[in-house]
């Protein structure tokens, strides 16, 4: 077993991580204390390290949740911080801290790769390269969409220092390049499709009975363009016909105030309709395929993305997905072969579509349970290690 890897002036990571022969690379995230798409897919790959050749994973601050810090414990994540600290206790303090304690990782781990996936990651390792030889990779995943946004700013001006910039779908990064007024190529951009978690998923096969009970999920942060009002606007409509059905709704809100007002507004709008008791709210959820396998039906909006990792994650547990027709849903649906989409907004198209899929659900559910193999392989695990390891292998050439 591993043990966590916590840097302090005596101690480094190197006491209790394995060592590697050659290069290295360092596979960075700032923060897992939530469950977007970026925390679980560091998720899904310490779940799958053995694909990974040479890699270091680590973040600058620990899980909050005490089943998730004792995972990385036994799988040898690094930890930059032991904590958060106050607002600006971290920026004049435990900052130059991370940093210290990263380039101090960087030179005695032999690292010369650094993957990053955030703007905070990507600042700190630009900086470290004043004091290290490293190249730069950074994975975008953020669906923001305005030219001023520090997003953009922020790689607009650092874009010189990353040598490889990837995007997590073809639809983000013609998206991402238009939002900048760049060309495709000036990006340097690579398509790498995020990689889900497979292994170990208990696939629900039977129907359940009656027919007239269906159980809905939705998985996803209250943040971003999800609108999980949206949703719960169509499950009212569609328990007309089947008002047996429940809805689950996976997701956290963050202390950002519009994230708590889209919640409070779900939690509000299901009181005053009195459906509060079938619509289920369920946060700090770190492994969300108990919930998936349980359910009959998944269902989404959102009116921008970059990959959707929770669409992925319901096809591969042979669901029934039904989802709004974004590029990028239809780029990862395969053009609707893995899901049925509906009219982004127009939640009379959504009801139409979820009704005519409960009308015919075996149909449904068997279509969408013979697509498992066809997503698997699309979106594997193995398959975005496989391509990670190669673009590390062209940024290590030459160094």
């Amino acid at each position: 077993m591993g043990t966590i890897c916590i840097i302090n002036k005596r101690k480094t990571a190197m006491d209790s991580m394995e060592k590697y022969n050659g290069h290295k690379t360092l596979y960075l995230v700032s923060s897992t204390k939530g469950m977007g798409g970026t925390e679980r897919l560091f998720d899904n790959c310490i779940h799958n390290k053995e694909f990974f050749n040479n890699v270091i994973f680590c973040c600058f601050y620990p899980p909050i949740d005490k089943s998730l810090l004792m995972f990385y414990k036994n799988n040898g994540v690094v930890l930059l911080s032991r904590q958060r600290w106050p607002y600006l206790s971290k920026i004049l303090l435990q900052y130059p801290i991370i940093m210290s304690k990263m380039i101090s990782l960087i030179k005695t781990n032999n690292i010369r790769i650094v993957h990053v996936h955030d703007n905070l990651g990507m600042l700190f390792v630009v900086a470290a390269k004043l004091f290290v030889n490293i190249r730069v990779i950074r994975t975008f995943h953020g669906a923001v969409d305005n030219y001023l946004q520090l997003e953009h700013i922020c790689y607009r001006f650092l874009r010189r220092w990353v040598y490889q910039a990837i995007f997590v779908s073809e639809s983000f990064m013609k998206l991402y390049a238009k939002i900048n007024q760049m060309e495709l190529e000036q990006l340097r951009g690579r398509l790498v499709y995020n990689g889900i978690r497979c292994n170990g998923i208990e696939i629900n096969k039977a129907f359940r009975h009656p027919r007239n009970r269906f159980r809905f999920i939705m998985v996803g942060n209250y943040t971003g363009g999800r609108d999980q009002l949206f949703i719960i606007k169509t499950f009212q409509n569609v328990l007309h016909y089947f008002p047996d059905s429940s809805l689950w709704l996976i997701g956290n809100y963050t202390d950002g105030k519009e994230s708590e007002i889209r919640y409070s507004q779900c939690v509000d709008y299901s009181k005053s309709n009195n459906i509060d008791n079938i619509v289920k709210f369920v946060q700090n959820v770190t492994d969300v395929f108990p919930y998936l396998t349980q359910s009959d039906v998944f269902i989404y909006e959102s009116t921008r993305d970059t990959f959707g990792i929770a669409i992925v994650e319901a096809m591969m547990c042979g669901l029934p997905c039904i989802v709004n027709d974004l590029d990028v849903f239809q780029e990862i649906s395969n053009d609707g072969e893995f899901a049925v989409l509906f009219k982004t907004g127009d939640i009379d198209d959504c009801v139409e579509k979820t009704l005519s899929v409960l009308n015919s659900y075996e149909y449904h559910k068997e279509r969408a349970m013979s697509n498992i193999s066809k997503v698997r392989e699309k979106y594997s695990m193995e398959r975005y290690a496989k391509n990670l390891n190669e673009v590390y292998q062209e940024a290590a050439r030459g160094m």
